[in-house]
């Protein structure tokens, strides 16, 4: 099973994700990161030693606005285009970065519009989940 996690604390201007088979993309300061998940999902019959996942911590600015994005996998391996090709990662990561200045109703509508235009008359592959989360400077002290 696939999940990511995310802790947001103000106080000490910090965010803390960790990812089972999933990554968190941000946008800061016009920049665009990723940080993968840990290869191995949660659940199955792991042994004990191996239920850790790597913590990661990103920090906060004040001075420009933090967008936080977690999915599931449905958007990227959506079949569509003209060759009936799986979306990728990475045509997603290029689409947040063209839209992740944008307010956040802006980015659903071109989101839903991106995936519309690429999915076409093909059936939708698998559930969809992107949720954007902006962390605004004046949070962080």
């Amino acid at each position: 099973m696939d999940v990511a996690l995310v802790v947001i604390d103000l106080a000490l201007e910090v965010l803390h994700f960790a990812g089972a088979k999933r990554p968190l993309i941000y946008c800061q300061g016009g920049q665009i990161y990723k940080i993968p998940g840990d290869r191995r999902g949660i659940g199955g019959r792991q042994k004990e030693a191996k239920r850790t996942f790597t913590p990661h911590k990103i920090r906060l600015t004040n001075i420009s606005p933090t967008t936080l994005y977690l999915f599931s996998d449905g958007f990227i391996d959506q079949f569509g285009g003209v060759n009936h090709q799986r979306y990728t990662s990475r045509c997603f990561l290029e689409l947040l970065q063209n839209i992740g200045d944008q307010p956040l109703d802006r980015q659903q509508q071109q989101l839903m519009q991106a995936l519309d235009q690429w999915q076409g008359a093909n059936e939708q592959t698998d559930d969809i989940l992107v949720m954007g989360v902006r962390l605004p400077p004046s949070v962080v002290k």
